[in-house]
């Protein structure tokens, strides 16, 4: 935010922290992201905004593949607002996406 302007500054670049790295700024940033996203639930008119979500059953194996699946997608999304002169732009907007286990995963024995 930029108090001069009085207005959110969109960076020119993305910052991407590689798989597997952990930092607890980031962790905070995640943690932050997931309560504006709570509060959007009362605060944001339904026709700006989309929660969803789904639960399904998956294996271990599948993860690497839906990873490749959610960065695909968030790469056409950020293109989408990369295209637009920044004068066009209405509002900032946030994307977040999960996938986290609800379950432990089934090691095969059979209970």
């Amino acid at each position: 935010y930029d108090e001069s302007l009085q207005r959110i500054i969109i960076p020119q670049s993305h910052i991407r922290v590689p798989e597997g790295v952990t930092n607890l700024a980031i962790h905070k940033f995640h943690q932050e992201m997931l309560q504006l996203s709570e509060r959007s639930l009362s605060e944001i008119e339904v026709h700006e905004r989309d929660l969803s979500a789904v639960t399904l059953q998956l294996n271990a194996e599948h993860i690497p593949a839906i990873k490749e699946i959610l960065r695909e997608a968030r790469k056409k999304i950020v293109a989408l607002g990369e295209n637009l002169d920044r004068s066009d732009r209405a509002a900032v907007f946030q994307l977040n996406m999960q996938l986290f286990p609800v379950s432990e995963f089934n090691r095969g024995e059979r209970k």
